[in-house]
């Protein structure tokens, strides 16, 4: 739609468009009014997306850097050998 409002608006306001096609006062107030209202809606959504972006990022860091604990789950191992010398505590929920 902006693309569109903006087309029109140089299209329809050019000396290629004959006079009696040409946009009136009223439609040129019409298509500015709509291409702002889409450049606004385009500019919030862009805001609150990066806005999204960062927290979610920020979110993620905090969780990463405070998470500790102990990893549940099967060591995959080819060989006895690459096995670990120490404990191995093995979780399965099947």
């Amino acid at each position: 739609m902006p693309f569109l409002a903006v087309t029109l608006l140089w299209m329809l306001n050019t000396d290629r468009t004959p006079a009696q096609g040409r946009n009136k006062p009223a439609s040129n107030v019409a298509l500015a009014m709509c291409t702002l209202a889409f450049a606004t809606l385009a500019a919030n959504e862009t805001r609150e997306l990066i806005t999204t972006l960062v927290m979610s990022r920020a979110a993620v860091t905090a969780q990463a850097s405070t998470t500790t604990g102990m990893i549940i789950g099967r060591r995959r191992c080819l060989l006895d050998t690459q096995r670990p010398t120490t404990r191995r505590i093995v979780c399965c929920s099947w």
